[in-house]
């Protein structure tokens, strides 16, 4: 058996396809994600991977006024780190608001008092959605302590 359509069919039948095929293509659109940015004043506080406990306050929407962060050495069992870093500016991008550094600062110790060095600290993060909540990754080197390795931390705003 043969079935022949005649060109009429065929248009009307062509013509349809595009009006079908509308709806699929219109959800198909992606939604754009929004963004809040951190308030100036706010405070999150919480840890990295290793335990130790990390501060971060915002200075405005486009700066980090502060990140203080506690660390475990490797290279001295029991011994801690204290570090931190100023003025980071955040960027806002296509997929929230970031930020990172890599910078030189003072490292102390919680072993001896006197004892201060010079450290390489590396650190980055993303804020969520919200800006409830602040996660990344932090590195520290320093000649006493050795380096870290990459640690994870989080905080909540509080």
């Amino acid at each position: 058996m043969h079935y022949r359509l005649s060109a009429g069919a065929v248009a009307a039948t062509l013509a349809l396809a595009p009006v079908a095929a509308f709806p699929a293509a219109a959800g198909a659109a992606k939604h754009k994600k929004h963004y809040t940015a951190p308030k100036a004043g706010a405070k999150y506080k919480g840890k990295t991977s290793d335990g130790g406990p990390l501060t971060l306050n915002v200075a405005s929407s486009k700066s980090i006024q502060i990140v203080a962060f506690r660390f475990n050495c490797k290279k001295v069992p029991g011994a801690t780190g204290n570090t931190s870093l100023q003025s980071i500016k955040i960027k806002k991008t296509s997929k929230g608001y970031k930020f990172g550094i890599t910078a030189f600062g003072i490292v102390g110790y919680s072993d001896n008092d006197t004892l201060n060095e010079n450290g390489k600290i590396t650190i980055s993060g993303k804020f969520s959605t919200s800006a409830k909540r602040v996660s990344g990754h932090l590195r520290v080197k320093t000649p006493r302590c050795g380096d870290t390795g990459s640690l994870g931390w989080s905080a909540k705003k509080q």
